[in-house]
């Protein structure tokens, strides 16, 4: 870096540097459209990444495009290197993206943002439609107990009333006959149901005694069925508390080690994910599984078999979040999420635990309160749409 700040401005004093040269320091509001290339094996990439988070907050209509395994200068290779090729087809797409968007407009003003607020990447190396980012992937569930066998929604429907409390703690279920009989299902699938909550800690079931439920000390409550009940059944802001504290407890100490002992394999599929995030609606699911494999592979660079085995928890936790924002008609954001992993990467690309620990951290805390607000949004919207309420008699227990 001194090498190219010698060659740039030898005149100006080291620490002069920041504030007269860089645009960091600018005033960015004004920026035109702007498209940010990184080459991953470019010493440029941090300020490359640096300087797409400041347009970013300044809501300058900014696009990332991350170069996977290029070095500075790539652009001498192209219709030679067929990596650099495609990768340079980000170039082409953006001119044609805007040069489109204004002529629609009917006006070759470049200065008003065409595209939505939120940062995107035109294209990525290794090819793809950029409009491909628009199409809703498919989205894993949150549940690992198919629905799709009797026994599967038969423990799912118990175990809703159980998390919703309509079933109380220490309550006896009815027999195996008469429960299988009043739910319409064989006693071998009810069987089976029992089995799948008692292997999850809601129901205690002993022969001779029956099935009783379980004080919720005894739940499984990182188990992913049992986070997917809470959050499908309504749970509380507290609850959702707990989780994010869990969150920043062990994701930030992971993404500290993913700094220190992350291979160039990771930073590689880091800055795959983070560009398929870029390049996605947030409206994708697309969108969704990349911020899913982002998280995931922070988890595994740690290399810690222990910190590994909590990623299903965090995994059913942060896809919940993400898709409560999905749900939304007009999200509300007052940052970019594309910029705040980026920070987290950049960090752990050059090898900062610290620097790693401080953006993840700061990561999870706006992702909660993002997820608090979409909760109070959401339960405005259901209140406002329902109809009022009306008497009725008393029906049968739940069970």
């Amino acid at each position: 870096m001194r090498w190219f700040w010698n060659l740039y401005a030898p005149q100006v004093p080291p620490e002069q540097r920041a504030s007269r040269l860089s645009p960091l320091a600018a005033d960015l509001a004004d920026f035109p459209p702007t498209l940010c290339i990184g080459a991953e094996c470019d010493v440029l990439l941090d300020d490359t990444l640096a300087f797409y988070g400041e347009l970013a907050k300044a809501s300058v209509d900014v696009s990332l495009s991350l170069w996977p395994a290029l070095p500075h200068g790539c652009l001498h290779f192209v219709n030679v290197v067929e990596s650099v090729t495609a990768a340079a087809g980000a170039i082409v797409q953006f001119v044609d993206h805007h040069r489109g968007a204004a002529r629609r407009a009917g006006t070759p003003d470049r200065s008003a943002p065409t595209t939505p607020s939120y940062a995107h990447l035109v294209a990525l190396s290794g090819g793809g439609d950029a409009a491909g980012g628009l199409e809703l992937a498919d989205i894993e569930p949150l549940f690992t107990t198919s629905r799709s066998r009797l026994h599967g929604s038969l423990a799912h429907r118990i175990a809703g009333d159980i998390i919703a409390g309509k079933l109380a703690a220490g309550s006896m279920l009815p027999n195996e006959d008469s429960a299988s009989a009043s739910f319409g299902v064989s006693r071998s699938a009810y069987r089976e149901a029992i089995r799948t909550l008692a292997a999850k800690g809601l129901v205690s079931a002993l022969p001779k005694v029956g099935t009783r439920i379980a004080p919720r000390a005894a739940w499984h409550i990182l188990d992913p069925d049992v986070l997917a009940w809470h959050f499908e059944t309504g749970t509380s802001e507290d609850f959702i508390r707990n989780l994010f504290e869990l969150r920043k407890i062990v994701e930030p100490s992971a993404a500290a080690l993913a700094a220190m002992r992350r291979n160039e394999e990771d930073v590689s599929r880091l800055a795959d994910s983070l560009s398929r995030m870029a390049r996605m609606s947030p409206r994708s699911g697309g969108w969704l599984n990349a911020i899913i494999a982002f998280h995931q592979v922070v988890l595994a660079a740690g290399r810690n078999d222990a910190v590994a085995a909590l990623w299903p928890a965090i995994q059913t936790t942060l896809r919940w979040s993400v898709r409560l924002q999905m749900m939304l008609p007009d999200p509300a954001r007052g940052h970019d999420q594309v910029a705040d992993h980026a920070r987290v990467f950049e960090r752990i690309a050059s090898q900062s635990a610290d620097g790693a620990l401080a953006e993840m951290a700061l990561l999870i805390d706006t992702a909660l309160d993002d997820a608090l607000s979409n909760m109070r949004r959401i339960a405005v919207s259901h209140d406002q749409a329902a109809p009022p309420a009306e008497p009725h008699a008393e029906g049968p227990p739940a069970i």
